[in-house]
């Protein structure tokens, strides 16, 4: 049953008296919801950390799985969770968004175990040894490759 300022006049209440019965009704209405309010708020908040939470550790398994270097995957993390995308719990598209990451830092993303490069093979010319090396290789080791090339 809900309280009305029509229900506080048919009690016949004095008029000072229903007036501060509705006063007091009033301030406790909006108590109750602003504390309704702040509860949704702090749901909401919960929300999101959780899926904050669960949108990182998708990006943690995934980078893992792609090989990315232990010690990036917190940085590599940071990195890609403003884009993540997550529906029911799963991290979409997760290839579309590592991708750049790969590209643009592929010493973080080893493709193969860690070898000695082509141009540490015995043999062989530096041309020969630098051709033999793949993309990642060579931007790995760019300061070494272009010394190389420099040198007859």
């Amino acid at each position: 049953m809900e309280l009305t300022e029509e229900m506080l006049r048919e009690l016949e209440l004095p008029e000072e008296a229903a007036e501060r019965i509705w006063q007091a009704h009033r301030e406790t209405v909006d108590a109750l919801r602003a504390e309704a309010e702040r509860a949704r708020g702090e749901v909401q908040r919960l929300n999101e950390a959780e899926q904050r939470r669960a949108a990182e550790e998708a990006l943690r398994g995934e980078l893992r799985r792609l090989g990315a270097q232990e010690e990036a995957i917190p940085l590599l993390t940071m990195a890609a969770l403003p884009q993540a995308v997550m529906a029911g719990g799963r991290l979409q598209n997760a290839q579309a968004l590592l991708s750049p990451l790969r590209r643009q830092y592929p010493g973080l993303f080893p493709e193969e175990p860690a070898r000695p490069p082509a141009a540490w093979q015995p043999g062989r010319s530096r041309r020969e040894a630098i051709s033999a090396m793949s993309e990642a290789e060579i931007n790995a080791r760019w300061d070494e490759v272009r010394e190389m090339l420099r040198c007859p």
